[in-house]
């Protein structure tokens, strides 16, 4: 049982919130505001039990880092701060860590969390025009049918033809498709603080079914971003998934968006 957790739980009065969106809302805040304590500061960060969650996530992020606490001068997390994307999106950077060494360098570290009592989150929505100009799409039929998959709301209308052309012509776009639905660029980048480059996902039970505060989630993995594109695009056995058009993504729109967008979820 995290304490941290369950007084965040306590904060946000979790279980006493009935409508669904409030509901996601608030959990999103509760795993935000949780992560961003972790690493609060280097006292704080050296003070989790190797058993806890905590210590967990810090330090599977201080692996992919290559660091060890000794070698921290400072440490400090925000939420607050991070400018918009090029295209002026609102960033999937939900936290920033700011990690001065003892030898003088600066590491910035922006993180994304994710949580969802559902097998599968949103990752992106938006109009197939933002999708072709930052993925670079040029094939007029490719466009097409990107379009034709967001007017329909699905590929139902597609022609056993036109499904294997978007299959085909899109594959050399497929990874940094699925990047950019994790980090809204469809190139890696770093330490740019817009785009995450390390992903921290809670698979949550619904609070209606929990036994106590403490039992807030089923699980909880680290990834850096090439890491969490392999968990989407391949299954356990490491082949390549056969849904999504090869994203391994589904391909589906929300609420009042439908016919103008394309939601990515996974």
């Amino acid at each position: 049982m995290s304490v941290l957790l369950a007084n965040l739980y306590q904060k946000y009065n979790i279980h006493q919130i009935v409508n669904s969106g409030a509901l996601t809302d608030a959990l999103g805040d509760v795993y935000e505001e949780f992560v961003e304590a972790i690493f609060k500061d280097l006292l704080t960060l050296q003070s989790w039990p190797a058993n806890s969650t905590e210590y967990y996530i810090a330090d599977q992020i201080l692996k992919y880092l290559n660091l060890n606490i000794s070698q921290i001068s400072t440490i400090s997390s925000s939420r607050k701060g991070i400018p918009s994307t090029l295209n002026g999106g609102t960033p999937k950077t939900d936290i920033c860590l700011n990690i001065v060494l003892v030898d003088g360098l600066t590491r910035l570290v922006p993180l994304n969390v994710k949580q969802s009592t559902h097998p599968k989150v949103s990752f992106a929505e938006y109009d197939v025009a933002t999708i072709i100009n930052d993925l670079s799409i040029t094939d007029p039929k490719l466009i097409f049918l990107l379009e034709k998959h967001q007017t329909d709301a699905s590929a139902k209308n597609f022609t056993p033809i036109e499904r294997a052309y978007l299959r085909t012509h899109l594959a050399p776009h497929v990874r940094n498709l699925v990047r950019w639905c994790i980090t809204l660029n469809a190139f890696p980048t770093c330490q740019d603080i817009r785009y995450p480059e390390y992903v921290i996902r809670f698979d949550l039970h619904h609070p209606k079914n929990n036994a106590t505060l403490g039992n807030t989630f089923k699980a909880v993995n680290v990834y850096d971003i090439e890491g969490y594109i392999d968990k989407i695009m391949l299954n356990l056995k490491g082949q390549p998934r056969s849904g999504g058009f090869g994203t391994g993504l589904s391909w589906t729109y929300a609420t009042g968006s439908k016919g103008k967008k394309i939601q990515f979820k996974g």
